[in-house]
Formats: C-alpha cells, sequence, structure tokens
C-alpha cells in the first residue's frame, strides 16, 4: 500500500475547459467567461487545465492567469496537418504554439490530425470519417516521430489524440499507429472518442 500512495503522489490531475467552452461548437458554452473556468476548476480540485479558445496565446498573460487560481497548464492541444504537409512545414507551423507551452512551463503538446478531414466534419456521417489504411502509414509514422523528436530536444513531450473523424480513430487503426510508431511517440487516451468509435478503451489500455 506505501508503494501505491507512493505512486499516487506523482498523479496530477487536470482537466480540458471544453467542460465549460467547447472549442469547435461556439454556441456551447460561449457565455462562460474563462474566469468561471478557472475558478470553479481550481475549486473542484484541480491542478491544471488545458488550453483552450479563450485563453490568452501570450505566456507572460497566461500563466499569471493560471497562477490567480492555483492552476498550471496541463497540456495545449494542436492541430497538425503531418498527413498533407511536410515536417518542416509543420515544424514553422508550430512553432508559436510551441512557444506558447515553453512560457507557461509547460511539457506536453496534444497533437490532433486534422489532414484529411472532411471540410465540416460536424455536418458529415461519421462513415465519411478518413481512412487510415489510405495514406502511406510508414511515411507518415516516420514523420510523426521526427516532428516528435524535435519537441523533445525543447523539453516537450509529444501526445498523439486518437480521434472521431480523424485519420486514427477506431481500435484498429490506434492499434495500427502505434505498432508503427516508436515507443518514443506517446499516445493520449482519450475513452470518450474510444467509446464513440465503437472500440473496448479497457482493451486499449491492455
Amino acid at each position: 500500500m506505501e508503494t501505491s500512495n507512493k505512486s499516487l503522489d506523482r498523479v496530477r490531475l487536470g482537466i480540458s475547459p471544453l467542460s465549460w467552452t467547447n472549442d469547435v461548437l461556439h454556441d456551447l458554452g460561449d457565455e462562460i467567461p474563462l474566469e468561471q473556468c478557472l475558478r470553479e476548476a481550481s475549486e473542484i480540485g484541480y491542478e491544471g487545465m488545458e488550453l483552450g479558445r479563450k485563453f490568452p496565446k501570450d505566456p507572460q498573460v497566461l500563466r499569471p492567469k493560471l497562477a490567480e487560481y492555483g492552476l498550471v497548464l496541463a497540456a495545449g492541444w494542436y492541430s497538425g496537418f503531418l498527413a498533407d504537409r511536410s515536417l518542416e512545414e509543420e515544424w514553422v507551423a508550430a512553432a508559436d504554439h510551441v512557444r506558447l507551452l515553453q512560457g507557461c512551463g509547460n511539457s506536453v503538446l496534444v497533437y490532433g490530425e486534422e489532414g484529411k478531414t472532411p471540410e465540416h466534419f460536424l455536418d458529415v456521417p461519421m462513415s465519411r470519417s478518413p481512412k487510415l489504411k489510405s495514406i502511406d502509414l510508414p511515411s507518415y509514422a516516420k514523420k510523426v516521430e521526427q516532428f516528435s523528436a524535435r519537441l523533445k530536444e525543447q523539453g516537450i513531450t509529444f501526445a498523439y489524440h486518437h480521434h472521431l473523424m480523424m485519420l486514427v480513430e477506431k481500435a484498429e487503426e490506434i492499434a495500427a499507429f502505434c505498432d508503427a510508431t516508436e515507443d518514443s511517440v506517446g499516445l493520449l487516451l482519450d475513452t470518450g472518442h474510444a467509446t464513440a468509435a465503437g472500440a473496448d478503451y479497457a482493451e486499449i489500455i491492455r
């Protein structure tokens, strides 16, 4: 039991602001101010918050704003297009986001692959989700690995988010992606997205 407690001491709980304001559906929570989100998250007992669309993008502003409520930046979602563009193009596109994370003392970039995603994806059936088998997976995996390695050099951990209506969505796609990439490429387990895609997330964990 003592060993278990020590392990739990290293766990810090953070939450996404999507519980207050949705980043995609602007009519959900658009009236809720950032300060309410941060205050309530802190009162509940969370120690960190993931980035959201209402957050300042200047670390000199964001970091003290979070600190007002005893919070730190837990992670930052990044919409990537490595399926469509080169590693160099992606690295240039991510530069401001990487600087924001570094400026806030954050070490986790959550990567969502928006390349190949259908336009207006919220209005099309899930059957239109892009298929991982439609791309050159070894080539894509190599770019993801190289992007992850560059982030590591900057002190940032890469976490790939399997996601509805994106290239890595279903259980077999998650497995194929993990098999194709090195262990240095992290995976963010989203049990909600996994379940909605028809996967058994307990099996994914195993």
